[in-house]
């Protein structure tokens, strides 16, 4: 089945008048590419022996446009003409730029209704659970997407990078969304519901976050003398929005060096991302172009350029006035005056956790990278308290 291996038993009984299958499957070697019919997507195609010619011509045709998600129309009537209850192992998976490396998946088709229950992908040494439903008996389908991120290892989607080489703790999170239409990029127009990704401890390079906040002075001393770790005290987005506009609710990266919040908003039905991130030093450092940083632009082209008075980025000359108004600035730095303050940890993880019922959320860890444990029934008193940013 293009270029991944099937095995397992499949039995019909064509005396209904809707057909039902039901099968257990196995794939010793399952190619990722060939799963991208799921969400209207073609196969990149590993060899030309499994590519038809309208394939190539949609592959080709998809790599010169400026969308990510696809938007061929899903063929409902094929759904209608078959109930369906199978069963999918993959043993090991082909996925040369992504961390995954098995699945067990449970999928079950009744009356045009589509529902994976769940489907599990073993993912950077923790695993992805996606809970769906499709609703293909109505047009437009409605459909809705719970995944649940657990315990999955950064270092895995970074590769052989110097920032994969520190030690990031794991991140949890979900991704509860629902929508219509008739195509995945609909769907996303139309996306409504709550993410949240979180971690807790662990350390990155201190190199990276004095380059974040523009600290020309402490980055140039650690190219000098070496990069160095140093300890992450928690990282949380939550991400909360309608009809395919994401506003984020909270976005804090703190470590014992700087705090980074952030706030903005992410278009899902243009997929382009607005995010303004503001790093506040817990240090003074003598040569610094501490600015407001924007992170722009689609999600095939995204920009990062400093915005010192928040005016955009959208053409070169802004990009030209935001740098000569961050270099013009450098001796008036209000923010560089020891005004960076350690985030609520516990109360922003504990924010986080109490809408979380199945206990994707790390546990927070205290500032010396001891474990603490946060549990997600708090008193009267913890509930008011909350996380800024």
């Amino acid at each position: 089945m293009g270029d991944s291996d099937l095995s397992g038993t499949i039995r019909v009984d064509l005396g209904p008048k809707r057909h039902a299958m039901k099968a257990d499957l196995v794939s010793n070697l399952l190619d990722f590419d060939d799963l991208a019919g799921f969400i209207g997507g073609t196969p990149r195609m590993g060899s030309a022996e499994t590519a038809s010619e309208e394939q190539i011509k949609k592959t080709a045709s998809e790599k010169e446009n400026d969308r990510i998600f696809p938007d061929q129309r899903y063929n409902l009537e094929r759904l209608r003409t078959m109930d369906a209850d199978v069963r999918l192992r993959a043993k090991k998976i082909l996925a040369p730029n992504l961390p995954i490396d098995n699945l067990n998946a449970k999928l079950s088709l009744n009356d045009g209704v589509l529902r994976f229950e769940p489907a599990v992908f073993g993912v950077a040494n923790g695993r992805v659970e996606i809970f769906s439903t499709f609703d293909g008996s109505q047009r437009p389908p409605k459909v809705k997407i719970d995944t649940r991120f657990r315990q999955l290892d950064l270092k895995r989607f970074l590769g052989n990078s110097t920032f994969a080489q520190k030690s990031l703790a794991p991140i949890g999170g979900r991704v509860a969304i629902s929508g219509t239409g008739e195509s995945f990029r609909e769907l996303m127009a139309t996306a409504s519901g709550d993410t949240f990704l979180v971690m807790s401890g662990g350390q990155i390079s201190a190199l990276l976050v004095e380059l974040a906040g523009l600290d020309v002075a402490e980055a140039l001393g650690m190219v000098v003398r070496g990069d160095r770790s140093i300890p992450i005290r928690c990282a949380a987005l939550d991400l909360r929005g309608k009809d395919g506009q994401m506003g984020v609710h909270t976005l804090v990266f703190d470590t014992t060096d700087t705090v980074v919040y952030g706030e903005g908003k992410i278009d899902l039905r243009d997929e382009k991302l607005n995010v303004i991130l503001t790093p506040v030093p817990k240090d003074f450092s003598p040569l610094s172009l501490r600015s407001f940083i924007r992170v722009a632009g689609g999600f095939k082209n995204i920009s990062v350029f400093p915005d010192p008075l928040k005016t955009g980025i959208e053409s070169l000359p802004a990009k030209i006035f935001n740098v000569v108004v961050m270099l013009a600035s450098v001796v008036f730095q209000p923010r560089d005056l020891w005004w960076g303050q350690d985030a609520d940890c516990d109360g922003l993880i504990g924010s986080i956790q109490e809408k979380d019922p199945y206990g994707v959320v790390p546990k927070n860890v205290d500032k010396t990278g001891g474990p603490k444990i946060v549990t997600a029934k708090r008193s009267a008193g913890q509930r008011g308290a909350s996380g800024t940013g």
